[in-house]
């Protein structure tokens, strides 16, 4: 059975069972994160730092520099989740943390995508019927003087982001499932999901709060004066350029022991990011698969 403890539980799995390879992946994800700052973050900001005017943006050319080399954190971070997917799910499997490159990692890439494809659809869907709604509701305000149609396009919005959201956490097991069934999977996790969207927001909703506190607490080693900084003069826009400029310098002053751990520290809450929501997906599946009798003629009902 699928609760919110279950997957909370099932988020820190790998963290018990597989601690080895959660630190392999946060050490593959910190070596990113470090050849990130070397090889691109540094010369941009030397080039922003060194700018006739403070503040002028890069030249396109250097940004474009970041196009394969994001392209590159996108597929590796696909392959770090997939192996935090295969562990939880299949850890029968031999390989080294479970990593590997295969059908797993192409056909997990193709349902996100398709995912994405659909997130955008719901809200061009949604954002129509908001429109439309909203010019009902003018026309009524027009009519009988009062101020519902600003109330009711507030509404409309707030309830196209809460219908793609609902999409989302329905559609949420088809990751799991999709490396259970190896293929990808859609309408199976539509129906696994029925009529528990709230257990499942819920348990997401608890470990996207302590994943943010571990974020945090990661950042500070880096971010800590500068968001110290934006405590002490405030969040003005002369704030805000002053503050990014102490900490381009800063950063712009060699490695230091904080930099060090900074990396560290992102790494491990790299590689637990992709422990935690492994695990919590695989127990989603496998709370779901163990307890839910699909009637496949009635799937989208």
């Amino acid at each position: 059975m699928v609760t919110v403890g279950s997957i909370v539980n099932g988020g820190f799995r790998l963290l018990r069972e597989r601690p080895l390879s959660v630190l392999i992946w946060g050490a593959i994800y910190m070596a990113l994160t470090v050849a990130s700052s070397l090889l691109l973050m540094r010369p941009i900001m030397a080039a922003q730092a060194g700018a006739a005017v403070p503040g002028t943006m890069p030249s396109p050319a250097m940004f474009a520099l970041f196009i394969p080399f994001y392209l590159g954190i996108i597929l590796l971070s696909v392959v770090l989740y997939a192996a935090a997917l295969r562990a939880a799910l299949r850890p029968e499997e031999d390989s080294f943390a479970s990593i590997r490159f295969g059908l797993d990692e192409l056909r997990l890439i193709g349902l996100i995508l398709l995912l994405i494809v659909i997130s955008i659809a719901t809200l061009i869907v949604g954002m129509i019927a908001a429109t439309i709604a909203g010019m009902i509701l003018a026309v009524i305000a027009q009519a009988t003087g009062s101020g519902v149609a600003s109330i009711g396009v507030i509404l409309a919005v707030v309830a196209v982001y809460g219908f793609a959201i609902f999409v989302q956490i329905r559609l949420s097991p088809a990751v799991p499932l999709t490396i259970l069934r190896r293929k990808i999977v859609i309408g199976e996790a539509w129906a696994l999901s029925r009529g528990r969207f709230w257990v499942l927001f819920g348990g997401y909703l608890v470990l996207g709060l302590i994943m943010l506190i571990a974020y945090l607490a990661a950042a500070t080693f880096t971010m800590g004066p500068y968001i110290a900084e934006l405590a002490q003069h405030g969040f003005t826009p002369e704030a805000l350029q002053a503050a990014g400029q102490n900490q381009i310098q800063r950063q712009l002053g060699g490695i230091s022991i904080m930099t060090v751990i900074g990396w560290i520290a992102g790494g491990l809450v790299g590689g637990l990011g992709f422990a935690v929501w492994g695990g919590a997906l695989a127990a989603v599946a496998d709370g779901l698969l163990g307890t839910t009798d699909i009637d496949y003629a009635a799937t989208f009902e």
